[in-house]
């Protein structure tokens, strides 16, 4: 009711205001429809390019009448006498596509209703030739059979050998392969597989063989190191066992110079007895000779501190070389320094085997 009177209040009917809207809506629809009917066309515009792109690539003119003709459906003379004459001697292809740019093929109806009709007999389809034309090439099938090769000095050869028994790699028939493609985008797409699995196989190979070589370097590089720590430690322990012989050796010369000495010890008493007795009231003491202990051999501990500190640096540079191909240099060294300041010798002891590490590997060690 609140509708009828706004319309009537407004000197308009009712079928006038409905109509108005009816083509205020209609007018809308017109405009979806147009940008629709736009839409399609570009769309169509664009598949149409898109085919015509797909379709000149699968096709190629006829030699006589310039048609466009799919490649399937082309043909090349055999015949001698004829002025498209194909002769497969000096032929040599890279693609398909490049023996359709050179060479003269004919469609079907000028092969067999045209001007080669008299000898449609010579008349042979273009595509198995292309085909088998651009893939005769003896140095692309060598290729593979290099691939297919096994040297057992190669790592990953010596596993697929060694480790899954095999003793034969089978070689990939590539010129077949491609030379039984449909057409030439098949062609492509063959030979791009082909390329794409050699690749493969080849940086596997590259990639096992430089694994291997860091791994042995490095495990080379640490059995030399700790082989010579451990030929170092006994030549020390054999110098030191050594030394310790000469001292017992030495002590015991001393231990018996100390003996004769005190045998004559009871002539020194009675002659010290006779003396006092004609003395009278003046005593004459004769002092008993003193142990030439200026003659012993003194061990000091400066020796003992060198040692030390030797033994000190050997494991400090055993465990540097075990964690330094793993993290920063800074942080093995701070591991170092930690593991220093663990050890439970003198500080002087320390000080001095963190020199030697310092002058062993040309590194700063931050201790204490």
């Amino acid at each position: 009711m609140s509708h009828t009177r706004s319309v009537a209040s407004s000197g308009r009917s009712y079928h006038q205001v409905y109509y108005q809207n009816y083509r205020n809506s209609r007018r809308n629809s017109e405009v979806d429809e147009y940008e629709q009917d736009l839409q399609r066309q570009r769309k169509a515009a664009v598949n149409s390019a898109e085919y015509e792109k797909t379709w000149k690539a699968r096709c190629s003119e006829c030699y006589d009448c310039g048609e466009l003709i799919p490649h399937k459906l082309l043909y090349v003379c055999r015949s001698k006498r004829c002025y498209g004459y194909f002769d497969e001697r000096n032929a040599d292809y890279s693609t398909p596509f490049e023996f359709y740019e050179k060479e003269k093929v004919f469609c079907s109806v000028c092969s067999f209703d045209g001007s080669h009709k008299h000898h449609a007999d010579d008349m042979e389809e273009s595509h198995p030739l292309a085909s088998k034309l651009a893939s005769k090439d003896d140095i692309f099938q060598d290729q593979f059979r290099r691939l297919a090769f096994i040297d057992h000095d190669d790592p990953v050869d010596y596993a697929i050998t060694q480790v899954f028994k095999v003793e034969e790699l089978p070689v990939i028939a590539a010129v077949d392969y491609l030379a039984t493609a449909k057409d030439p985008q098949e062609w492509n797409k063959r030979k791009k597989e082909l390329m794409d699995f050699k690749a493969f196989v080849d940086q596997r190979r590259l990639e096992g063989t430089r694994f291997v070589r860091e791994i042995s370097e490095k495990c080379l590089r640490f059995y030399k190191h700790f082989v010579q720590i451990v030929e170092d430690t006994l030549a020390e322990d054999e110098e030191r066992a050594s030394r310790k012989e000469t001292d017992k050796q030495k002590r015991r010369s001393g231990d018996s110079g100390m003996s004769s000495m005190s045998g004559s010890k009871p002539i020194l008493e009675h002659i010290e007895q006779v003396v006092v007795v004609a003395a009278a009231d003046s005593t004459v003491k004769i002092e008993e000779p003193s142990t030439p202990t200026e003659n012993m051999p003194k061990k000091t501990t400066q020796e003992a501190d060198d040692f030390t500190a030797k033994m000190i640096c050997r494991s400090l540079s055993l465990h540097y070389d075990q964690i330094r191909d793993d993290m920063r240099i800074e942080h093995a060294l701070q591991d170092v320094a930690e593991k220093l300041h663990a050890n439970t010798s003198t500080m002087e002891n320390k000080m001095a085997a963190a020199k030697m590490f310092c002058d062993k590997h040309n590194v700063i060690l931050l201790y204490p």
